[in-house]
């Protein structure tokens, strides 16, 4: 298991964490169920759906870390 980096995680919290292992959401994941949020089409096929929200995910990231 790789360890994932503390700024990774959208909620942060020393009280959750171990030696080992932290708990919570990334900030990918929480970004994701943003942007799955947002879709109303109940329509659409939930793997599209969820490919879509990762990528809008992604892209949300990317763009935060340019601007830095």
């Amino acid at each position: 298991m790789t360890a994932i980096p503390k700024d990774d995680f959208a909620f942060p919290s020393p009280e959750t964490e171990t030696l080992h292992q932290r708990f919570g959401l990334t900030k990918r994941e929480y970004f994701a169920g943003l942007a799955m949020q947002s879709q109303s089409d109940l329509s659409k096929v939930p793997e599209n759906l969820a490919h879509w929200s990762v990528k809008c995910a992604d892209a949300l990231i990317a763009e935060l870390e340019r601007t830095k």
